[in-house]
């Protein structure tokens, strides 16, 4: 005789197919195309951010704020057109060209420096954005390779000795040699420790 129900209706014959099992343990359930019931394992992708010199997102709301410009003022006056590009940027959902930096900064009577992050300090990129030109243009214009140049700014390049090209990269960039040379020292980061005992 079939169970009845709480409601008085009899039990369906043959329901414990209809009951879910459970997930396995440390399995996640994913939805499938044919089979929305396939069980996989779980699996945490770790991803690692480069940390590198960017305009600082905060840095450019705070400087609007300041001003007193909306996302759409300071758009119109740097001839982004839309407000929300602004916000993007402020987000850090998008990178701005090194010429945009430098309007901005004209835009907010602020110093280009001073909406950028500057993790390695006042490094070669922090000194190229700036000046508000790319590795491309940069490169060209002092006579090396978009390659080589690319690798000191990442600090995996042999050291700059070439007087004639530092000379170049200071005038391009418009600042003292020495200042060039200072840059090259952030982007190759700290000397290592001879004294520090070994593992």
């Amino acid at each position: 005789m079939p169970r009845l129900l709480s409601d008085g209706a009899p039990h369906p014959p043959n329901s414990s197919h209809l009951r879910r099992r459970p997930a396995w343990p440390g399995k996640l359930r994913t939805a499938s195309p044919d089979r929305m019931d396939l069980d996989r394992p779980a699996i945490t992708v770790a991803t690692v951010e480069t940390v590198h010199t960017r305009l600082d997102g905060e840095a450019l709301r705070r400087a609007r704020s300041e001003k007193g410009l909306t996302h759409h003022q300071l758009a119109r006056q740097v001839r982004l057109g839309a407000g929300e590009r602004i916000l993007k940027l402020e987000r850090g959902a998008t990178e701005p060209s090194p010429r945009l930096i430098v309007e901005l900064a004209e835009a907010l009577a602020v110093e280009p420096v001073q909406l950028l992050l500057l993790p390695n300090g006042v490094d070669l990129q922090a000194l190229r954005l700036i000046a508000g030109r790319s590795a491309a243009d940069l490169a060209s214009s002092v006579h090396v390779s978009l390659r080589s140049y690319l690798q000191w700014e990442s600090g995996q390049g042999p050291p700059l000795r070439d007087g004639r090209i530092l000379a170049a990269l200071a005038r391009e960039l418009h600042v003292p040699t020495d200042r060039i040379m200072t840059a090259f020292a952030h982007n190759a980061g700290p000397e290592p420790d001879n004294n520090a005992p070994s593992q």
